[in-house]
């Protein structure tokens, strides 16, 4: 099967597990770009991502992300959906580790910057979360977009 168009124009990061990100947030970059929240650091891959999202925003990735990555998850502000089960898994997993110290639920975060115009970066976004079949990305996965898929 041919891999869809835009990933030849969206080259991924090595994942980083959250913690380390909240604990030095100058590991991502201020770029636009896409971010993508998994559970494990293999290659991105169908069925196993859980969030993807875009920015453009002044501060790129790193502003976008600090939303999610903020030590104590029940204290953001961020209220649409797919933050909102991130930031749960993520409060799961501490609570998990007090009580387990050995539970490595960890989740995985990885960036690819891209400057592009913004119209393009959304429809990329949408083509990404209907390819990997993004398990808290549901708002788009049945908007049409001119990428593959």
């Amino acid at each position: 099967m041919e891999q869809p168009d835009w990933m030849e124009w969206v080259q991924w990061a090595q994942p980083v597990a959250a913690p380390k990100l909240v604990a030095d947030m100058s590991l991502i970059p201020t770029h636009p770009g896409f971010y993508a929240f998994t559970e494990d650091p293999a290659p991105l891959r169908k069925h196993h991502v859980l969030y993807i999202g875009e920015t453009g925003m002044a501060g790129g990735l790193r502003a976008r992300l600090r939303s999610y990555l903020r030590a104590d998850p029940t204290t953001t502000k961020v209220r649409h959906m797919g933050a909102l089960f991130i930031l749960h898994r993520r409060h799961q997993n501490i609570e998990a580790r007090l009580v387990d110290p050995a539970h490595t639920g960890t989740i995985y975060v990885r960036w690819a910057p891209l400057m592009i115009a913004r119209r393009a970066r959304m429809d990329i976004e949408t083509a990404m979360m209907q390819y990997y079949e993004c398990h808290y990305n549901q708002r788009q996965m049945k908007s049409a977009t001119p990428y593959d898929t």
